[in-house]
């Protein structure tokens, strides 16, 4: 803003030709008129022109996006823990088995059938 402050950030990674957009905020106490968040993924995409590069503008406001014209695709993370000690894998553990759990309970609910 003209006073200097930070009204909104984002940040991203690339990798293999693609700029990935992982987190974006701003501030919810500006007027909506301004349209921060409309502008901070503008910075995002001009920068991934600027670059040459694919922009991904990743999962998250997927409805908001699909009215914009985006398209949807399945989207993955995955973590390597087989090189670290068990104590620090316990986590990684945890949060997959919290994962499958909710998986299980959400196709039951659903009635999807699990192969």
């Amino acid at each position: 803003m003209e006073d200097g402050s930070a009204v909104g950030f984002m940040n991203f990674f690339v990798d293999e030709g693609t700029l990935t957009g992982v987190c974006i905020g701003y501030d919810l106490d500006r007027p909506r008129k301004l349209a921060l968040y409309r502008l901070v993924f503008a910075l995002l995409i001009a920068e991934a022109a600027k670059l040459r590069l694919t922009a991904n503008l990743s999962a998250g406001a997927g409805e908001f996006k699909m009215l914009r014209g985006a398209n949807p695709v399945q989207e993955y993370d995955a973590v390597y823990d087989r090189h670290l000690p068990p104590y620090r894998r316990f986590a990684w553990r945890s949060l997959e088995a919290a994962a499958r759990i909710g998986a299980i309970a959400s196709a039951r609910l659903l009635r999807f059938p699990l192969h």
